[in-house]
């Protein structure tokens, strides 16, 4: 270690600590009692985490389900008088299980966490692809990538905890194929199995890569090693075999079928097609897609991504089999991912016409952006003047500029930054503070959007139509359940006039804050 390796190195761990600062944001400004989150899979996924901690299972017991089978959040789902998640099961059992050592407290600092071991992988990853230079470009490349930074800290989503986990098993499958050892043929298999229980819709595109490189490297595969990787990769898999079948009545359920689709009354050929494409092919969605997140949004990302495509082909004689190969897979990764995910329309933004960060769009993509930047990253390390300060200077430049520019996206955007959703976290805990504080226990809420941080402080029953609407509220009262609604502040008369029953009435507000008010709905 010389000195300018010694500079070198601290100044690299010096920014994977001010990033660990920046994906930790949420963590530290709203880290206080009562935990609450943005998003109702965030609030699922954390709920189910110290469930899981606690009781090693996903089932959650509620003697109010039967009496109706509404009352429970989005993000769950129902099953007899039992709660579960209806989404991927490998966060909350990895979370849960390491916070069984660490403690319940440490669940939401864990993607984070994973988030600068994830960056650390993929410098190891390429560089064994590439070479040092383009993986300490990429590996800073990626710590700045606005999906990758942003659903680090919205920490309960599942997205950072697969890519870092398939980025590890990547490696490791690579060491193993390069130096033979036993070690790193027991170990990829783990973290391959890992990464699918946290994201099990990837497994088209990972069994696709995986089959290449196998091929790909054929004689030098030790097949004896590689067959008890295979035993190894079920042995870890069989968790979600296990609640897959708890949970979904079958275990082999794709992850994105409708609650509605019965998988056990599917063809071989329908369920094929229900996996490979849950979507269906829908070519203006996919251009739709690709325009506004990937060349709108990103743009910066793009013209990188852009760049490194043409200095690629341009080069491509002068380039070995390993980072052609590399080129190529991330091409109909690239394909087939704005095709699976492109081909689904939907919109998940405050407004139905912006684009923004938290769009599930870019956290779907997330593959495509994290293995598109050594592409970029090759390019930019082949910057070659004489005078090497001028190297330094011009690469510094371009990652400054992308900070800026990810900054600007994810920490300040007006409708779904982070500094917003801070903001935002604030109200929302306000809120939940004062309905602990006005309603008993056992109150039902009966809620459109604040579910999200209402649950588990109470049982909630999501309903996006207007409140007179609901027509189950006989089984409640009938049950003598505190009944309340907390939502779009009304004029009580108007709403009272509205209700076909004219024994049930709704309260005058018993608190407002902001344009929402918390109201209780009696008999008379």
């Amino acid at each position: 270690m010389n000195k300018k390796k010694i500079i070198f190195y601290f100044l690299y761990f010096l920014i994977l600590g001010i990033f660990f600062y920046f994906y930790n944001y949420l963590n530290i400004e709203n880290g206080s009692q009562p935990l609450i989150f943005n998003s109702p899979d965030e609030t699922s996924n954390y709920y189910f985490t110290e469930h899981f901690s606690k009781n090693l299972n996903f089932k959650e017991y509620n003697s109010y389900l039967s009496i109706s089978n509404d009352i429970h959040p989005r993000s769950t789902k129902v099953s007899g008088n039992y709660i579960m998640p209806s989404s991927f099961i490998g966060l909350p059992m990895i979370y849960g299980f390491i916070s069984k050592f660490t403690g319940i407290w440490t669940i939401p600092y864990m993607t984070p966490i994973f988030a600068i071991i994830g960056i650390i992988f993929f410098f190891l990853l390429i560089k064994e692809i590439f070479d040092k230079k383009t993986a300490i470009i990429s590996s800073l490349l990626l710590l700045v990538l606005p999906s990758y930074w942003y659903f680090s800290v919205k920490s309960m989503m599942h997205n950072i905890l697969f890519i870092v986990l398939f980025i590890i098993s990547t490696y490791y499958f690579l060491l193993a194929i390069k130096y033979k050892k036993i070690l790193f043929y027991l170990i990829f298999p783990i973290f391959l199995a890992l990464s699918l229980m946290t994201r099990t819709s990837e497994i088209v595109w990972i069994s696709f890569i995986y089959l290449i490189i196998t091929i790909f490297s054929i004689k030098k595969i030790d097949w004896k090693k590689f067959i008890l990787s295979g035993i190894i990769f079920l042995i870890f898999l069989t968790p979600l075999f296990y609640f897959n079948k708890q949970n979904q009545g079958s275990v082999t359920t794709p992850a994105y079928l409708n609650d509605s689709t019965d998988s056990n009354n599917l063809s071989a050929l329908q369920l094929v097609e229900k996996i490979i494409l849950p979507f269906g092919f829908h070519p203006k969605n996919m251009q739709y897609t690709i325009w506004n997140y990937i060349f709108k949004l990103v743009w910066f990302y793009s013209l990188l991504f852009l760049v490194g495509i043409i200095y690629f082909i341009w080069k491509r004689n002068n380039i070995d089999k390993i980072k052609n190969l590399y080129f190529l897979l991330w091409i109909l990764l690239s394909g087939f991912l704005f095709t699976y995910y492109g081909s689904w329309l939907f919109y998940d933004n405050p407004t139905p016409t912006s684009v923004t960060i938290g769009s599930s769009y870019l956290r779907y993509l997330l593959p495509y952006f994290v293995f598109g930047i050594p592409i970029a990253g090759f390019f930019i390390s082949k910057i070659n003047f004489k005078k090497t300060y001028i190297n330094t200077i011009i690469i510094s430049l371009i990652l400054i500029f992308i900070f800026i520019n990810s900054y600007m996206i994810v920490m300040k955007d007006n409708e779904e930054g982070i500094i917003k959703i801070g903001n935002d976290l604030n109200i929302y805990k306000n809120r939940t503070e004062k309905i602990i504080q006005d309603t008993p226990k056992n109150a039902i809420i009966i809620t459109n959007m604040a579910d999200k941080y209402i649950f588990p402080y109470r049982n909630v029953i999501h309903f996006e139509n207007e409140i007179y609407l609901y027509n189950n509220f006989d089984k409640l009262f009938e049950n003598n359940i505190p009944l309340y609604y907390f939502g779009f502040t009304f004029k009580d008369l108007y709403i009272n006039s509205k209700f076909e029953n004219e024994n049930i009435k709704i309260s005058e507000p018993i608190f407002t804050d902001g344009d929402h008010s918390l109201y209780k709905i009696y008999r008379e």
